[in-house]
């Protein structure tokens, strides 16, 4: 225990004036309240609002990007068929057949080759000289194999 004694203060009543201190009094509201509260909830509201309209826009434009997914797969397939279509109609074997059935190629029995930067003779003789135009017995040499087309063109 404690040795000294305790002291207790008398009571006051709250609204009882004191000395050194101002009488306080309840204060109204300031009169600026009101406009700032409807920019407030104007602001609130146009925010809100542009929440919305974000996520809506946001919504439509995933939608669009879905059917443009929709739409890369669709052609991404199509692609897919049109380029095994083209190996088949590119195969040796669909060419033979095409050539033979429609038309009217007839398979060589001994096939000529043509060797490109050796002139040739139309008649298929070598002829003596390379640089010559003409072989000895007046057919025509074939140094450039576009030589014959451009010339059946012009005339």
């Amino acid at each position: 225990m404690s040795a000294l004694p305790s002291v207790t203060l008398p009571r006051r009543r709250p609204d009882e004036d004191r000395p050194g201190r101002p009488h306080l009094r309840v204060v109204e509201a300031p009169r600026h309240t009101t406009p700032f509260a409807l920019v407030l909830v104007a602001t609130a509201v146009v925010g809100i609002f542009g929440i919305v309209a974000m996520g809506a826009l946001a919504a439509e434009s995933a939608f669009a990007a879905r059917e443009l997914e929709t739409e890369i797969d669709q052609l991404t397939m199509r692609y897919e068929e049109l380029t095994g279509e083209l190996a088949f109609l590119e195969s040796p074997a669909h060419v033979r057949h095409v050539a033979v059935s429609q038309l009217g190629m007839v398979p060589s029995r001994q096939p000529d080759y043509l060797v490109l930067g050796q002139p040739v003779a139309l008649d298929g003789t070598e002829p003596a000289g390379a640089a010559a135009e003409e072989a000895p017995d007046g057919a025509e040499l074939l140094a450039d194999p576009v030589k014959p087309a451009l010339n059946s063109d012009q005339g």
